[in-house]
């Protein structure tokens, strides 16, 4: 088992970068404060979709989060109504910056956003 940690809107489980169905990107990384957030790479790779399903990115650590996001981008992106969950998954794919998981292979989801902002 592995624990992720993801930053996806509460209602649609979007991400910042990618819509669900794929039809494009997302331009929410473009309302923070930090525009460089909007250049780091996060393109839609075959690895996504291997063996047919659809992969989501997360992080192993919370310590890995900050890779991508600092506290001020965390709170800024809990205005415009994400979240963030840690999963437990029985399913993962490391990358140098991210993890990848399947919805099918979580065991569990937490919200954890009050732990963040405590």
């Amino acid at each position: 088992m592995q624990n992720i940690y993801r930053i996806e809107h509460g209602v649609t489980a979007e991400g910042m970068w990618h819509t669900m169905d794929e039809t494009g990107e997302q331009s929410l990384v473009t309302q923070l404060t930090r525009q460089d957030i909007a250049q780091m790479p996060m393109p839609d790779l075959e690895i996504h979709r291997a063996l047919g399903r659809q992969w989501f990115s997360g992080v192993p650590t919370m310590e890995a989060m900050e890779f991508w996001f600092g506290r001020k981008d965390m709170l800024e992106l809990f205005a415009l109504g994400f979240e963030i969950f840690k999963y437990v998954v029985t399913e993962w794919n490391h990358l140098e910056h991210e993890t990848l998981f399947t919805k099918e292979s979580v065991i569990s989801k937490t919200d954890i956003k009050a732990e963040v902002l405590a």
